[in-house]
């Protein structure tokens, strides 16, 4: 099975686990009398109705709040216009079936653990996607508000998407369209609801942040705008036929804004009219939005220290760990604190542990820290953070990662052992597979020369599961020098394997590998070194132009080969290195951490798959002529087989670079 295939299958069980469970709550909800509950639910209905009805979006509202209380207002911009759309287009073919469109609910709810999935990968690879599902697809509220035919559902599922865009127009090498997509579906998350209205310019700020091209990311922050834009115009235009004035999301705002910060306001989600009742006679829909703008801003003006002790109550409540009790009964209320909990706590850790995929790391702090400033002004309830969970699961899933098996414990282990033993100044890694005719010369030739040459270095030579004599070899040359370290491993996985291990384990400020056949001598070392006590991240040995010499040269299949796979790496993956598969090269300690970390390939296309990364991430490379020959007697080569392999490995790193599957690169 390609890993392809086996990334579909796990979405479509993840997607399934999700609609079971959401399908479950929704026979639960008809069995309990699939009534509406909650005037949000009710409101939403209502204009779907009309819509159906042919009256447009409107329905009547604002009873009570005039001096006549049976009096009431006609609105048509009140509520945003998304939900109620897809609920009419629900009736419309399935007719007022209320367990129809709980269903559609639940189906758009599944799909949002996918997309959930997809932007955990981006972010964080592979590994964490899978934990990110399931937490998604097991977690209480997605599936609860589905059944509640709330806008959380569909807003969720368009914000989660609209981050999986962004990260991947970030991480697109070509194709300038997907940033106007990524704002167009930012745009359709404001019209589910509008508390995302704001997000837009935020998410353009980080375009400018993450880019590396400055003057091109202003030009990449226009088009997501301008996609925003294109999809919010019909809605804009619509509200200034119906008002003659410009709504930029919908009238609701001015009373949010001012039931949340009075004399009245206590922080929390109370909803109440003002006293002054006569002042809203006679007044449009925009007009009564404004006046409880004005109202609300001249009190934050005029109160500063109670906004400011609102502002903190509604934090605490925007953050809380179950919602009131009073409010969904004590049993949801258990339920909710004990998902959210874990949840978030493993998400705080995610974030500690995930800055160094900073790019990803910052739209996701940038998401939470707007939704929570937003409600922190607004209205703040447990329900209205339902849009930032999938952010807050995909944190969470690579904190499971980190803490459970792969990262964490690699990461402890090197950590220990580098507490341990001071650094060095120069690693030099030798990875080895049935090696014996070659490592004690290889070995004993790089030991001389540090020896002489450098006051600080390590040796670590990697066996990958040799079934020769290699380890006693290495092991005997440990014993005789304690800067030789052994680390064997079987069976056996694979070059790319070995040498992501002896950079990972190294030490040194400077990480080199050299093959075992010592088809390049230590001493060009010398050449790779100064660069990297500059501004190169990354230098590496190559077969061609001045400097470079041939001591042995290779059959001619062998020299075809070698030409053919470097000018389809360039193609594929735009690199520009002359030469990848000399295997000469060195690294700073920073870059090597990084860029072996999100390497994952364990043949002997790693050379291609790193240096793409490298030019990905930024670093600069150097690229110095060296001393090479070609080793007959050792080499492993197959013409045919290792041909096909070659190209079937770049395309599959081709791939994973387009998908996002390094996360940040």
């Amino acid at each position: 099975m390609n890993w392809s295939s086996h990334t579909l299958k796990t979405e479509a069980g993840v997607f399934a686990l999700a609609l079971m469970l959401g399908l479950t709550w929704v026979g639960c909800v008809e069995l309990r009398g699939g009534r509406l509950r909650g005037p949000d639910a009710a409101s939403y209905h209502a204009l779907a109705t009309s819509l159906l009805a042919g009256k447009g979006l409107q329905k009547h509202d604002y009873t009570g709040l005039f001096r006549d209380p049976w009096r009431s207002l006609t609105v048509r911009s009140f509520r945003p216009p998304l939900l109620p759309l897809v609920l009419a287009g629900v009736y419309g073919v399935a007719g007022q079936r209320l367990w129809v469109a709980r269903v559609v609910m639940s189906v758009l709810s599944a799909a949002t653990c996918v997309v959930a999935m997809r932007l955990a990968r981006r972010a964080f690879g592979r590994r964490s996607a899978l934990a990110t599902g399931v937490l998604t697809a097991l977690y209480p509220e997605l599936v609860y508000y589905a059944g509640r035919l709330s806008t959380e559902t569909l807003c969720t599922l368009l914000v989660t998407a609209s981050l999986v865009l962004l990260l991947g127009a970030a991480q697109a090498t070509r194709g300038v369209w997907r940033w106007p997509l990524a704002g167009a579906m930012l745009g359709l998350a404001t019209l589910a609801r509008s508390s995302v209205l704001l997000f837009a310019p935020v998410a353009a700020l980080w375009v400018m942040v993450a880019r590396a091209r400055k003057r091109r990311a202003v030009g990449e922050a226009a088009l997501l705008l301008l996609g925003f834009a294109v999809v919010m115009a019909p809605w804009w235009v619509r509200n200034a036929r119906v008002h003659g004035r410009f709504v930029a999301a919908t009238t609701e705002g001015g009373y949010t804004l001012w039931v949340t910060n009075n004399p009245q306001a206590d922080g929390g989600g109370r909803c109440f009219w003002p006293p002054e009742r006569a002042e809203f006679d006679g007044l449009s829909e925009v007009e009564i939005d404004q006046a409880f703008w004005r109202k609300g801003m001249a009190y934050i003006r005029e109160h500063p220290g109670h906004f400011v002790r609102l502002a903190g109550a509604k934090f605490v409540r925007f953050w809380r760990l179950w919602p009131h009790a009073s409010h969904v009964g004590l049993a949801t209320a258990l339920v909710g604190g004990l998902s959210f909990t874990p949840v978030l706590l493993l998400a705080v850790w995610g974030a500690i542990v995930g800055w160094p995929r900073w790019r990803p790391w910052l739209l996701f702090v940038l998401l939470v820290g707007y939704y929570t400033a937003i409600h922190m002004v607004f209205m703040a309830v447990t329900r209205y953070r339902v849009p930032i969970v999938p952010c807050l699961a995909v944190l969470a899933g690579w904190a499971l990662v980190d803490l459970l098996g792969g990262r964490g414990q690699v990461a402890a282990a090197r950590a220990a052992s580098q507490a341990a033993e001071p650094p060095v100044g120069l690693s030099v890694i030798i990875p080895t597979y049935n090696e014996e005719p070659n490592i004690r010369r290889s070995a004993e030739g790089v030991v001389s020369y540090l020896r002489n040459g450098h006051r600080s270095w390590e040796l670590l030579v990697v066996d990958d599961g040799s079934l020769d004599g290699t380890v006693a070899i290495a092991q005997e040359l440990a014993a005789a020098h304690p800067q030789v370290r052994v680390l064997a491993h079987s069976p056996n996985r694979g070059k790319g394997y070995a040498v992501r291990q002896g950079m990972l384990a190294a030490r040194g400020a400077v990480r080199l590998f050299l093959d075992a056949d010592y088809s390049t001598p230590i001493e060009e070392c010398e050449k790779l070194i100064p660069p990297l006590e500059g501004d190169c991240h990354v230098a590496i040995g190559i077969r061609r132009g001045p400097g470079a010499h041939i001591a042995t040269k290779p059959p001619i299949h062998r020299y075809l080969m070698g030409e053919a796979y470097i000018q389809l790496a360039a193609w594929l993956l735009g690199s520009r290195v002359a030469d990848f598969n000399c295997g000469f090269k060195a690294f700073r300690a920073d870059a090597a951490e990084q860029l072996f970390r999100l390497q994952h390939r364990d043949d002997w296309s790693f050379d291609a798959e790193v240096l793409a990364l490298a030019e990905r991430l930024g670093y600069r490379i150097h690229q110095v002529p060296v001393q090479w020959a070609h080793v007959q007697a050792t080499s492993k080569v197959h013409p045919v087989r290792d041909a096909v392999k070659s190209l079937l490995s770049l395309l599959a790193i081709r791939s994973d670079l387009r998908r996002g599957e390094y996360g940040d690169a």
